[in-house]
């Protein structure tokens, strides 16, 4: 899918994220014991990573989605509580709602937010926002 070039820094986020979705996935097919050893490694790497992801995102995009983009907003900043929650927390039984939330979530950001803002702003715009 051609995204604006304003975007593709997040698009490119979002392909390593769903690397680690599927890393998850494939260690659960495995054993419950090497999950919870990635996850006791990886949980704290994995919030330096999207911490500041999220934090471009809710800095760059929410002023853009006030109004009409509401309801997406409230699903952007939502999914980020949620995530970065479960990554706070030392219980490796969330694990498997992390994935799948964060599958989710990048999917809703590419097939829907995404597109959205493409549809809405022009380039330029998507620009700037981005750059601040």
């Amino acid at each position: 899918m051609k995204r604006v070039e304003a975007l593709i820094p997040l698009s490119h986020d979002h392909h390593k994220a769903l690397v680690t979705v599927k890393h998850i996935n494939d260690l659960r097919k495995k054993a419950d014991r090497e999950v919870d050893e990635y996850w006791q490694a990886k949980r704290e790497v994995l919030y330096r990573e999207l911490k500041p992801h999220f934090d471009q995102e809710e800095r760059a995009l929410l002023p853009l989605l006030v109004g009409e983009g509401e309801s997406l907003a409230v699903r952007l900043v939502d999914d980020h509580k949620q995530l970065l929650s479960m990554l706070g927390g030392d219980d490796s039984s969330v694990v498997n709602r992390f994935a799948e939330l964060l599958k989710e979530h990048v999917r809703f950001e590419e097939r829907n937010l995404f597109p959205w803002l493409e549809l809405n702003y022009k380039k330029e715009e998507l620009a700037t926002a981005m750059a601040t």
